[in-house]
């Protein structure tokens, strides 16, 4: 509704699409604020949890994840040194 409201006030002003983009936009605008505030928010949280809490912990010991995974699978495995000595490109 505003939508058109805003089309046929812009259309007086012979400029109907930006009429209807600021109809729009009083509809929809506090939403996208609302979510783009949301969005940073949820992003400094996650980065400071991870920073924070986050960690690995080891549950069971070499030989039994040998174990679990299989020979076939071990064998396909990287040594960490190996992985480690590689370069990588800086992006």
């Amino acid at each position: 509704m505003l939508t058109m409201i805003g089309y046929k006030i812009g259309k007086k002003a012979h400029y109907p699409k930006m009429g209807a983009l600021t109809g729009f936009m009083l509809i929809m605008g506090g939403w996208i604020v609302y979510w783009i505030i949301e969005f940073a928010y949820i992003q400094a949280k996650v980065s400071y949890l991870c920073d924070k809490e986050a960690g690995i912990t080891v549950y069971v010991t070499p030989e039994q994840w040998r174990k679990q995974i299989g020979e076939e699978e071990w064998a396909h495995l990287f040594e960490f040194d190996y992985i480690k000595k590689q370069s990588y490109p800086r992006g």
